[in-house]
């Protein structure tokens, strides 16, 4: 019925336009009302964007998701439909979350190279939740922590959304020891897979990153134990299903506002492994990162000297960008019984998913984007001292 009624409303024919952005889809834009979205990695069953798409169209208030306003499936007799397409409707913007980020950041490293003697606090993410930044601190991170914040809120509102929603794939489940187990093997066995790799690809990588491989290597040990601290741990919280690939390329800007997209969870996990429930902080974990590739991007592709001269700009961003999305999401997402009472649980989990997620990515980078394996490498090694 929406569709219907769009395309009543056209007087002519809709000129179509490619996206130029980097994603795992490809999608085509007819004018600046659809968006037909084609996936390249055809599986049996429903495609997530359009299950979650579908679900989230449906939630009374659930404004700031694409419409689904159509699908294109192909089902061989005898077995279950495959999705090759979807249609959506199209959400005007400035560009995603990440372009945002990374203009801004430009303007803010040159800004900040021109500041001399000007000492940044250092210490744990949760030390500064408390804080506020300093005049100076304010007056070179702008609107940005502002608008961090409009996101944090907009991650919660999804995720209440995902909880409300009453379809069993999508009910909240408990954290119980045997999925506690299950999770801790799970993230063990991604890690002893990726560092398995590492070894074998780390010659290919500069002199430099290789130095920082060899640290990791030497305490692979260590990253095993900490996710072994899920075991002693009961956990007062839901788990739900949620984005599962969350960064600043899945969301729109639009000029005053965050628009979440695309669905479909990390593209090199199995599909059973993208829909099942989770905690809702592994969504905040992948934001997180994404904050800090994001500050680590802009200064990636300069001098060495200059890189490293920015390297405290980059940490002070990283941090209140964090700083004001959690706060953002905690003041919406309020006592919602996806997330843990106590706060040393949610301390614990959030960690435990930063470091999965810079282990993941550390995986990606070395098979797609070796160049890029510093920053997940620098990642991991700053957790592991915390």
């Amino acid at each position: 019925p929406a569709l219907s009624a769009m395309l009543k409303n056209l007087s002519r024919p809709l000129a179509t336009l490619p996206a130029l952005s980097e994603q795992s889809h490809s999608t085509v834009f007819y004018a600046d009302r659809l968006a037909l979205k084609f996936f390249r990695k055809l599986e049996s069953g429903e495609n997530l964007e359009l299950e979650v798409g579908r679900f989230l169209t449906q939630q009374p208030g659930m404004a700031r998701v694409p419409r689904i306003l159509g699908a294109l499936e192909y089902q061989v007799k005898g077995s279950e439909p495959m999705s090759l397409a979807l249609l959506q409707e199209f959400i005007p913007s400035q560009g995603d979350g990440w372009q945002h980020a990374i203009k801004f950041l430009d303007s803010y490293y040159v800004q900040a190279e021109g500041i001399k003697d000007f000492a940044i606090p250092s210490g744990p993410f949760f030390d500064f939740l408390d804080r506020e930044p300093t005049s100076k601190e304010s007056a070179l991170l702008g609107r940005y922590p502002a608008q961090a914040a409009l996101l944090g809120e907009r991650t919660a509102e999804l995720h209440l959304a995902f909880s409300g929603i009453k379809e069993p794939s999508f009910v909240p489940e408990p954290f119980t020891e045997v999925y506690r187990r299950s999770l801790c093997s799970a993230l063990q066995g991604q890690t002893i897979e990726v560092l398995r790799i590492l070894k074998q690809r780390k010659g290919l990588l500069p002199v430099q990153v290789q130095r920082l491989a060899d640290d990791l290597l030497k305490i692979e040990n260590h990253i095993l134990k900490r996710y072994q601290l899920l075991l002693d741990c009961p956990l007062t919280a839901q788990r739900i299903r949620v984005h599962g690939d969350f960064h600043l390329g899945q969301t729109l800007f639009t000029g005053n506002d965050f628009v979440t997209i695309d669905f479909e969870g990390e593209p090199d996990k199995p599909l059973a492994e993208r829909r099942a429930k989770c905690s809702a902080l592994k969504d905040v974990a992948g934001m997180f990162r994404s904050f800090h590739y994001a500050g680590c991007s802009v200064t990636f592709n300069r001098t060495p000297g200059a890189g490293q001269g920015l390297k405290k700009w980059q940490e002070l961003w990283t941090r209140w960008a964090c700083v004001y999305f959690f706060k953002g999401y905690s003041a919406r997402a309020g006592n919602a019984a996806f997330l843990p009472q106590k706060f040393s649980e949610v301390k614990l989990l959030l960690e435990i998913y930063l470091l999965d997620k810079a282990v993941y990515e550390l995986g990606y980078e070395l098979k797609h984007r070796p160049d890029w394996a510093e920053i997940p490498l620098r990642g991991i090694l700053q957790m592991m001292e915390s």
